[in-house]
């Protein structure tokens, strides 16, 4: 069964063509990989004003967070008195409690 034919509102003809430096492609081309897009709609959304969504992938090596980590994996419950400390003040993850 062949594909449906779009509407022709949907239907996208018109190309714009254009010359980028090296610099300028990486440029475009990690932010597109960034957003999880294909460099024609990332440049696509661009264009028309809606700012594409890009998500950063943050890598912590701290044990006191690993350890967070796999008592939430795991289903585990923080005590509310203990988030309430941590998270509300100014304390670094180094004076979390063992």
């Amino acid at each position: 069964m062949a594909r449906p034919k779009k509407h022709k509102e949907l239907k996208r003809n018109h190309q714009i063509m254009l010359r980028l430096t090296d610099t300028e492609y990486e440029n475009i081309s990690s932010n597109a990989k960034n957003a999880s897009l294909p460099v024609a709609e990332y440049a696509r959304k661009l264009i028309t004003g809606k700012p594409p969504k890009i998500t950063y992938e943050v890598v912590a090596d701290l044990p006191e967070l690993k350890k967070l980590i796999g008592e939430f994996e795991n289903g585990g419950r923080l005590p509310l008195p203990l988030c309430g400390t941590f998270f509300h003040t100014e304390r670094s993850c180094r004076s979390w409690p063992s």
